[in-house]
C-alpha cells in the first residue's frame, strides 16, 4: 500500500497492492515549511494510516537534516523527529529512512533541482553561498536501497 502521489510514491508504485507493507510517501516535503497546519496535516494522516493498517510493516521517509547544524533546530526537523517517535511507539514493524535531498523528475517546484533549473531557464539570478554543500540521492538509487 502507498500513501502519497508524488515522486516517492511513484517510485514505490510496485507496492501499491502489497497489504503487508505500507509506504508512507506523503506529508511535509518542504524543509522550509513553518506552517503548523501543514505539520498537523501530516501528523493526522500518519496517525490514521497507522490505525487503519496496524499490521503492515510501515515505511517512512524522514530527513538526515538533524545532523546539519544550520537545520537541526528548524520546525521541519523537529516535526520529522516527532513523526519518527510516533512510528516507533505505535508500529510493531517499521523502517525509517533518513534521507538527504532526493533528485528525480517531479512537478514539485520547491525541490532544490527544480529551483535551480527554473532560475537558470528563466534567466533569474539567485544567491549561491560560498562553501555551501548539499547531499543528493537519486530517486532510483533510494528505491534500490529501500
Amino acid at each position: 500500500m502507498i500513501v502519497g502521489r508524488g515522486m516517492l510514491a511513484q517510485a514505490f508504485s510496485a507496492f501499491k497492492n502489497e497489504a503487508e507493507i505500507m509506504i508512507f510517501a506523503s506529508g511535509v516535503s518542504d524543509s522550509q515549511e513553518v506552517r503548523e497546519s501543514e505539520f498537523e496535516r501530516e501528523k493526522n494522516l500518519l496517525l490514521s494510516t497507522i490505525k487503519m493498517h496496524s499490521a503492515a510493516t510501515f515505511v517512512y521517509f524522514s530527513t538526515c537534516s538533524m545532523h546539519d547544524p544550520m537545520a537541526a533546530d528548524t520546525a521541519y526537523v523537529k516535526h520529522k523527529l516527532a513523526m519518527e517517535e510516533i512510528i516507533k511507539k505505535l508500529c510493531a514493524n517499521y523502517y525509517i529512512f533518513r534521507v538527504s535531498q532526493i533528485v528525480g523528475w517531479t512537478k514539485n517546484h520547491k525541490t532544490l533541482t527544480n529551483f535551480l533549473i527554473n532560475k537558470i531557464n528563466d534567466g533569474i539570478p539567485f544567491e549561491v553561498w560560498e562553501m555551501s554543500t548539499r547531499n543528493l540521492i537519486d530517486i532510483e538509487d533510494l528505491q534500490k536501497i529501500v
